[in-house]
């Protein structure tokens, strides 16, 4: 393992050595490309001039920007072994996918208030890594191998997804997960959680915010988790998707009515507590996906461990179980097909049990 610091000014971060690279900051150049092996430095005495990745695959270990005020360019690939980190007074204008494959854990990932702009994976079999402060990335971020952590800080990005059963691991924390994609632009989904297997997972308090406000649905795939709060708070027309099998949510909001939440009928979900409700003039639909098919078959099956009060919302084809337990209130609407739901209060139902 060994140092290597841009000395190059203006130049290709690219396979040919030059006089690019130096062993110490403002050292003489004409050093080695970087290897995986070795720590990458952006520093002072790096210049202010543009550093373009270009050609071939950027690798490096560990990687810092600390006090370099040049530009960061290019959308050729990056392979990151360690940790890595952008600097306050730089720019970047990088759009390649940058894949981090440490093979141990404790790294970090800094963003100084930069917004990463290609594809982020995690692909490193026995890898960790820990955010160390707010992530903004204008594209997805991948779990593939290894243990993620939030931090307990913010990540606002179209996409998040970890959708194979090798062995890795996702602690969210305290943290709001900011979901800005449809489904048009990245596909599936937004939140692309659609199995479980091999996957240890803790959402902690956390908060998934879904803010797109197009008219293109919207899919949480929840891949059978157990999550804290998940809020549809777009403002377009777009239907949101509660997909994927036999998850639970503490908290489900839905606000800015009216919104169209459209339920997986063949994939359970239990809501502990439910904040659905629209406003006058502007219900909120909660229905089955497979509306218009009158049988029990085809209503969402909505389980929960609290009576829910909800009101102006149209209701159709849902079954709730366990009783009538979903208690929807005088200014919601029976939509037809529905099991277990009753368009009352509970003290209404409880009024005219005296």
């Amino acid at each position: 393992m060994a140092s290597r610091y841009w000395v190059g000014g203006t130049a290709a971060w690219d396979g040919t050595a030059g006089t690019k690279w130096a062993l110490t900051s403002g050292g003489a150049g004409g050093q080695a490309v970087p290897t995986a092996a070795d720590d990458v430095f952006f520093d002072a005495s790096s210049g202010a001039g543009t550093v373009t990745v270009s050609t071939t695959t950027a690798l490096c270990n560990n990687i810092s920007f600390a006090g370099f005020t040049g530009t960061f360019a290019g959308s050729v690939a990056m392979t990151v072994s360690g940790s890595f980190a952008w600097g306050a007074g730089m720019t970047r204008t990088y759009t390649g996918s940058i894949t981090f494959n440490a093979t141990s854990t404790g790294k970090t990932i800094t963003s100084n208030g930069k917004t990463f702009g290609g594809f982020l994976t995690c692909d490193g079999v026995g890898g960790g890594w820990t955010l160390a402060d707010a992530l903004n990335s204008s594209a997805t971020l991948t779990i593939t191998n290894g243990s993620f952590s939030t931090g307990n800080f913010s990540l606002t990005l179209p996409r998040m997804a970890s959708n194979n059963s090798n062995v890795r691991s996702v602690l969210l924390g305290s943290s709001t997960v900011t979901l800005t994609s449809n489904d048009v632009t990245f596909s599936p989904a937004p939140w692309g959680f659609t199995t479980n297997t091999n996957l240890t997972w803790n959402a902690g308090t956390s908060t998934l915010l879904f803010t797109d406000s197009t008219a293109n649905d919207k899919s949480f795939n929840g891949g059978g988790l157990v999550y804290n709060i998940v809020e549809f708070a777009g403002t377009g027309t777009g239907k949101f998707n509660l997909n994927g099998p036999n998850k639970t949510i503490n908290t489900l909001r839905l606000t800015n009515a009216p919104k169209t939440l459209n339920i997986a009928y063949t994939e359970p979900t239990t809501i502990t507590n439910a904040v659905l409700s629209g406003t006058a003039g502007n219900l909120n639909i909660i229905k089955s996906s497979n509306t218009g098919v009158a049988s029990l078959a085809t209503c969402a099956v909505l389980n929960t461990t609290n009576n829910q009060d909800l009101d102006y919302c149209n209701v159709i084809n849902i079954q709730g179980n366990y009783g009538a337990r979903w208690f929807f209130g005088r200014h919601s609407t029976n939509g037809g097909n529905n099991i277990g739901v009753a368009f009352c209060t509970r003290q209404d139902a409880a009024a005219m049990m005296l």
